[in-house]
């Protein structure tokens, strides 16, 4: 594939930009308590069996993505590790405070319906951000690390396959923890949306936020 490459300034632009409507689309998800991303659900499922803190669980995730994006690429990136760090960190923090100026607009009082379209909002703001960052390529969360090799070194490009492998894993992980839990914690209507709509959300948005945003692939790139 041509690597056909953005300025860094505008690359940083759209990481920053990425990064803050990454962060507030997930704080509306979890404001609205429509449902949990995934990956959050299946944070909450090892709480309950091992009593692992959700943040540390969430991390400890984050670290696996980091190794398993080694072995996909099938080289050592410290970059790729560094960077999947640092944007762990970032997101975190940012996701606080949303967190915190969410609570003081009153969304968490808002009635079942304007909830439910916040929520939505959310995992369209969530699947804008993840297109953007991607293709500026500069650091990313080491999850959307995963499927961005896998869309292009496994999948020819499709993004609907990628997130659907990635997250599908984590299904199977969640049905295994339900059967020992004997009933279904942190899943709700957005859990459902996010899992079918995130793939198709950040294809288009490929092509209709900042068009002229390329997808930056690094020189030792081989996708």
């Amino acid at each position: 594939m041509a690597n056909e490459r953005n300025s860094m300034r505008f690359r940083v632009l759209a990481l920053l930009l990425g990064l803050f409507i990454d962060a507030y689309g997930n704080s509306l998800t979890i404001m609205t308590n429509n449902g949990n991303g995934i990956w959050t659900a299946v944070a909450v499922d090892f709480n309950l069996l091992f009593g692992i803190a959700i943040p540390w669980t969430l991390f400890g995730f984050g670290i696996l993505n980091i190794i398993i994006n080694q072995v996909l690429i099938r080289r050592f990136d410290l970059w790729r590790i560094g960077s999947g760090i640092v944007y762990m960190v970032f997101f975190s923090y940012f996701i606080d405070v949303f967190n915190r100026m969410n609570v003081a607009l009153g969304i968490t009082r808002v009635n079942t319906v304007v909830s439910l379209l916040l929520s939505l909002l959310g995992v369209l703001l969530i699947g804008i951000a993840i297109s953007m960052y991607q293709r500026a390529n500069i650091l990313m969360h080491p999850n959307d690390d995963t499927t961005n090799i896998l869309r292009f070194k496994y999948f020819h490009g499709s993004a609907i396959k990628a997130q659907f492998t990635d997250m599908g894993v984590i299904a199977i992980l969640i049905i295994i923890c339900s059967l020992y839990l004997h009933r279904i914690d942190a899943i709700g209507i957005i859990t459902v949306v996010g899992f079918l709509l995130l793939g198709p959300i950040i294809q288009i948005s490929d092509k209709l936020v900042l068009p002229k945003l390329k997808h930056n692939f690094s020189q030792n790139d081989d996708i």
